[in-house]
């Protein structure tokens, strides 16, 4: 696959664990949106999408202890 071959593409990681949880794979989406977290652990889409997947799988611990990290700030000022 392409990942291995780029692991620093983040752009792939994010696109990839969205099909597979859109496919209905989520925990191999889970898997690859840590994957994406253990080299950007600031990245709001990947933080965003499994604490989603925490969340609609019940686990609101999961999606509170995730979901948190997400910054507060307002970037618009």
């Amino acid at each position: 696959t392409y990942l291995p071959q780029q692991p620093n593409h983040m752009s792939g990681y994010i696109v990839y664990g969205q099909a597979l949880h859109d496919a209905g794979q989520t925990e191999e989406s889970a898997a690859v949106f840590k994957q994406a977290l253990s080299r950007d652990p600031e990245n709001i889409i990947a933080l965003r999408n499994l604490g989603d997947i925490s969340r609609n799988a019940g686990d609101k611990s999961g999606g509170n202890t995730t979901l948190p990290a997400l910054p507060l700030s307002n970037p618009n000022g």
